[in-house]
């Protein structure tokens, strides 16, 4: 095993694992003249690669103004409750839950909101608890909310609001959706503007999980999951996962992604996770053996082992910007790959006990 040689800059952090662990450490080359044009490919590979885990209202919209014919409407704070429904239960015979929040240009939200999923023994069936604040009193009728199942059976709640473009619609939005057990809902898909996703310990989904907001963080822990999708246009992805019985894709344009999978069921055929700027981590359990594929612009990259170094086997590494390819295992496997991509930003990738 040889260490890799690619560019490092004077201003980038220092590497992520310790320098005790076997890593293969990026060394200097000088810089190409071709950067620029290498820093487009990157940036166009990012949105390429990530085009279809993103969900259509992720696209990025000014959360402080509305944009009202040649005007522009600042709000000021949602104070006054909504006068519409606050709890929703879901009939107890529907497994899958989707949650959207509906976007337009003359709708503003001056700060990010919450929505958390948790478990508690104070309900009996699926709750959802939505908290809407408006700015005017003259904007209660101009939020609805609707329900309906899908062809695939899914009970969909829509929070909707009204597109009138010679009034702003200024709102906050906070939601809680209770489950009385872990694994009440086989699939869950959230996908809101300005608000940061809160998954709390230990939950299970045995179809899929999807989560998105437009602005915002997305946090798990000890999450539980078979197809896994998180997606946002501004903000951190971080969490464990203490059991992936699914493909994982997540994406962000600005902001880390820091993903700790405990294991990962043998399945499992794809890991793809790109951000435009921020750093990529990601662990894998050492009995995952699989392909990978690293590709940063302005960064440093890392595949590392502490327990089974000698399974890390580079295949290719780029002539211009920062790209390995290899696997890790006592042999290539195929049909199990990992991508991670940033532009901006370190990329590690890890495979420990």
């Amino acid at each position: 095993m040889s260490n890799l040689e690619l560019p490092m800059y004077n201003d980038e952090k220092q590497p992520l694992c310790p320098n005790a662990c076997h890593c293969y450490n990026l060394k200097r080359r000088s810089p190409s003249s071709h950067k620029k044009w290498w820093m487009l490919f990157g940036f166009l590979s990012i949105i390429a690669l990530s085009h279809p885990y993103w969900i259509s209202s992720c696209r990025p919209i000014n959360f402080q103004t509305a944009e009202l014919g040649h005007a522009k409407h600042v709000c000021g704070q949602p104070t006054i409750p909504w006068s519409g429904p606050s709890i929703i239960e879901v009939p107890e015979a529907y497994k899958s839950l989707r949650i959207k929040q509906q976007q337009h240009a003359g709708l503003s939200i001056p700060e990010t909101g919450n929505v958390r999923v948790i478990q508690t023994d104070a309900v009996e069936h699926v709750t959802v608890q939505l908290d809407i604040k408006v700015e005017d009193e003259k904007d209660q009728d101009r939020i609805w909310i609707e329900q309906e199942v899908s062809s695939e059976g899914v009970w969909d709640i829509k929070i909707k609001h009204d597109k009138n473009k010679h009034r702003p619609l200024c709102v906050l939005l906070d939601i809680v959706v209770q489950l009385p057990s872990k694994d009440s809902l086989a699939s869950l898909d959230i996908n809101v503007l300005n608000n940061d996703i809160t998954v709390q310990h230990g939950l299970e989904f045995s179809k899929a999980l999807a989560l998105a907001t437009a602005k915002g963080n997305i946090i798990v822990h000890d999450l539980i999951s078979a197809k896994t999708a998180f997606a946002t246009a501004s903000g951190v992805i971080q969490g464990t996962v203490d059991s992936l019985l699914g493909n994982l894709a997540a994406s962000t344009a600005n902001g880390d992604v820091n993903i700790f999978v405990n294991n990962v069921a043998d399945k499992v055929s794809a890991i793809d996770i790109a951000t435009a700027n921020g750093a990529v981590e990601l662990q894998m359990p050492a009995t995952y053996e699989s392909r990978f594929n690293l590709t940063t612009v302005l960064g440093k990259i890392k595949v590392e082992s502490q327990t089974n170094p000698e399974k890390i086997h580079i295949k290719k590494d780029s002539t211009f910007g920062r790209y390995i390819a290899g696997y890790y295992g006592d042999e290539e496997v195929k049909g199990k790959k990992i991508n991670l991509t940033t532009v901006v930003g370190d990329v590690v990738l890890t495979y420990n006990e």
